[in-house]
């Protein structure tokens, strides 16, 4: 467990004041590592689209970072940023964000488009571990 009094992530631009919190933090995926941290993962990959200018993508961004942690690792949180990786986005057809996919052994398993709110964010966790077990 980790005690941050004060964390500024400028990639997503939020701001943890006086929280505890555990592995409370994504790695920004790009075009060129994708196929290995995500495509290529042992544990399924959530992948959140997003863009800095985008609110709704701000507004998914602490919740989806929570419910995922809350999973113990047995998943893995990755941001792709829309605007640097236009690629990886037109090879997945996102057309609107924030556009959350969840992947496993390289397939995509299940996804959402839009700001959710957090309820429905841990029910898409619960069935995207729902599918890896069953397969």
């Amino acid at each position: 467990m980790l005690k941050v009094t004060k964390l500024i992530n400028s990639t997503s631009k939020i701001t943890f004041t006086n929280q505890t919190l555990n592995r409370f933090y994504t790695t920004k995926v790009t075009a060129n590592d994708f196929e290995k941290l995500v495509l290529k993962s042992d544990k399924p990959v959530i992948l959140d689209v997003y863009a800095d200018w985008c609110g709704p993508c701000r507004m998914i961004a602490g919740p989806l970072a929570k419910a995922v942690d809350s999973k113990n690792g047995s998943m893995i949180l990755y941001k792709l940023d829309f605007d640097e990786s236009p690629s990886i986005a037109e090879k997945y057809n996102v057309m609107s964000i924030p556009h959350v996919f969840a992947f496993h052994k390289g397939e995509i398993i299940d996804q959402f488009i839009g700001a959710i709110p957090e309820p429905r964010i841990n029910q898409f966790l619960d069935n995207v571990q729902k599918k890896v077990n069953t397969k």
